[in-house]
């Protein structure tokens, strides 16, 4: 394994080289001194892991997931009450080199969330890959690293993917009251650059949105994809593809999230073997649409 860093740290993989880690070593630490309920790891086919965890006050902390320089960690369900006063969940990288999910919000309100971790070793290619993710922010007007902002329609620019990488998101937050917000990758169809877009119908409320990206090493190398697929309120789970084939990642969430349940998530069903896109509401617009990635090229 060929391992460059940078400031935001810049890892490139030759999977040839790289040595399994084991689970035994999935993150059954407890973090002391705050009361959070984490749940986890669940082990899932090909060497993912599942992840879970809920706030339901001030007093939580972040749940602990896999190494940064092992493992693909993104976000794969949310649900809670996001009202515009701090609330966020995130997966995000840990001073010790790890992936954590969780907030860095002091709100009050209950927030869950739901992360999947994807060994490096499962993906068949060389590939690069960034531990800092992008975000942009509506009320801040303001977005961040290897991004264009173009902040006026609440969109930034993950210009660094390429047309043949794929982009996911790492988080979301703000104030989801059923006014018309979204937080999406949206993709060119002109020049494949992947867009981190977030959209509010509601005049000065904040929305923000992270996401990631992945890309492949070699010239005209892209990843064995299925078209997106999205889920809408009412509708039944959406079956996505077989874990032991592939991962699937949320790429766009949308929708009021009030605290009574509503949440949108990819869920593994073991008894089909399936990847599945889900949610419930008791609201109004909820929505989400997950992409799926072989991991052969």
């Amino acid at each position: 394994m060929n391992i460059q860093q940078y400031w935001p740290k810049h890892l490139s993989f030759r999977l040839s080289t790289f040595i399994r880690v084991s689970l035994l070593l999935a993150w059954l630490v407890p973090v002391s001194g705050l009361s959070a309920a984490s749940f986890g790891p669940d082990p899932l086919p090909h060497g993912a892991v599942h992840f879970t965890w809920h706030k339901d006050d001030r007093a939580a902390h972040a749940t602990p997931l896999m190494p940064v320089d092992t493992h693909l960690c993104y976000l794969s369900g949310v649900s809670g009450n996001f009202r515009g006063r701090g609330e966020s969940v995130m997966v995000y990288t840990s001073e010790n080199d790890h992936w954590l999910l969780g907030s860095t919000n002091l709100s009050d309100k209950a927030l869950s969330a739901e992360a999947v971790c994807v060994p490096f070793s499962s993906i068949e290619g060389g590939f690069t890959y960034w531990t800092t993710t992008s975000w942009a922010s509506l009320r801040q007007k303001k977005c961040g690293f290897l991004a264009a902002c173009a902040l006026d329609y609440g969109g930034i620019t993950l210009n660094w993917a390429g047309p043949n990488g794929f982009c996911y998101l790492t988080g979301m937050g703000g104030e989801f009251n059923g006014d018309g917000e979204w937080v999406a990758i949206l993709r060119s169809p002109d020049t494949g650059e992947h867009n981190l877009t977030i959209m509010t119908g509601k005049q000065g409320a904040d929305i923000r949105g992270e996401a990631n990206c992945i890309a492949p090493d070699y010239p005209g190398q892209a990843w064995n994809a299925e078209t997106p697929l999205t889920w809408y309120q009412g509708q039944p789970s959406i079956p996505l593809i077989k874990a032991e084939d592939g991962f699937c990642v949320l790429d766009r969430i949308q929708g009021e999230f009030a605290g009574f349940g509503e949440s949108v998530s990819i869920q593994y069903n073991s008894r089909t073997g399936y990847w599945f896109l889900s949610g419930r509401s008791d609201q109004e617009g909820l929505g989400g649409r997950a992409s799926c990635f072989y991991y052969n090229f």
